[in-house]
């Protein structure tokens, strides 16, 4: 990792201003912090990438943080979560409705969605690292705030990948950065939300893909439905929606029009639906019934209407 700051460089009155000015611009970090009178204050900093994931490592003496609703609202564009592994000292942390007390071992994720303070009533050592929270894969709105012991759940793999991510070399994290964030990102996201996901599938990934499926079923004849619509109400990005169904073989668009075709053909095969064919078109989300005619064209080999002729003559 990197050296971003140490106050041994700098004046003993400067060293918390600098400190915090160093640590945002570097890192990224939303939180405005304020130094606990009575108390020298002395930090190392040490900073990493993997891919667009920043790692911050430090140790330091007591400070006060806060994340209220103007830095909230200042980030909108980018939901994030802050996971922290706590080293030595403690980490007095109010977020989601609770307080914490993290101590060496311990695993905490705050979601930055919401509010958070955090006391460091003393000298203390952790690794910061900051997530987007919509690549955890968390449904929309929920409250991702985490605390875990050693032994709990993945706390311990989570310290494990973080402390290796630390060590490897710049090479190693600048040629596989994307592989590596996406890694941690779904271990924490299985870490905190495996009540969320389906039971019977194999892995995160299917998990999601299983979630956006389900979505899709109760949606797909919403005429003007997007990727983007899909994503929000999943909670994860549009770039990584479209990924899941790449590894799946097909696409978002593909899956949203197999759907409309299977529902479309099933109404024109029923002798008691007496709606025209561009009503059924309609309603199964197509808004336009030239394309829905061709592409039921391509999908059964004869169109809407032929294939509603073809089904009441057999019948």
């Amino acid at each position: 990792m990197d050296k971003l700051f140490s106050t041994a460089d700098v004046s003993p009155h400067e060293g918390f201003a600098r400190w915090a000015e160093d640590l945002m611009r570097s890192g990224g970090w939303p939180f405005p912090a304020d130094p606990v009178k009575g108390q020298p204050f002395h930090a190392e900093v040490w900073g990493a990438l993997a891919g667009d994931t920043p790692i911050v490592a430090q140790r330091a003496g007591a400070y006060r943080v806060r994340y209220g609703r103007r830095e909230i609202n200042a980030i909108q564009d980018r939901p994030r979560a802050l996971l922290l592994l706590c080293h030595a000292g403690e980490l007095c942390v109010d977020g989601g409705g609770r307080r914490f007390v993290g101590r060496a071992g311990d695993v905490l994720l705050l979601d930055l969605a919401h509010p958070v303070s955090c006391d460091s009533p003393s000298a203390h050592d952790k690794i910061g690292v900051l997530l987007d929270r919509a690549w955890l894969g968390a449904p929309e709105g929920m409250n991702l705030t985490q605390y875990w012991r050693p032994g709990e759940g993945l706390a311990d793999l989570i310290r494990s990948y973080v402390g290796a991510l630390t060590r490897l070399e710049p090479a190693g994290r600048a040629q596989h950065g994307g592989l590596l964030s996406r890694h941690i990102h779904t271990l924490v996201g299985a870490a905190c939300i495996p009540a969320a996901l389906p039971s019977a599938t194999s892995s995160l990934a299917a998990a999601r893909l299983a979630w956006v499926e389900q979505w899709l079923d109760r949606h797909f004849m919403e005429p003007r439905l997007s990727a983007e619509q899909a994503a929000r109400a999943a909670g994860i990005s549009v770039r990584y929606l479209h990924r899941l169904f790449e590894d799946a073989a097909t696409s978002f668009g593909q899956a949203l029009l197999k759907r409309r075709l299977q529902a479309a053909r099933h109404a024109l095969a029923d002798p008691f639906d007496r709606r025209t064919v561009t009503a059924i078109a309609h309603d199964c989300g197509f808004s336009d019934a030239a394309h829905f005619s061709r592409a039921f064209r391509a999908a059964f080999g004869c169109t809407p209407s032929e294939f509603r002729v073809r089904n009441l003559v057999s019948g």
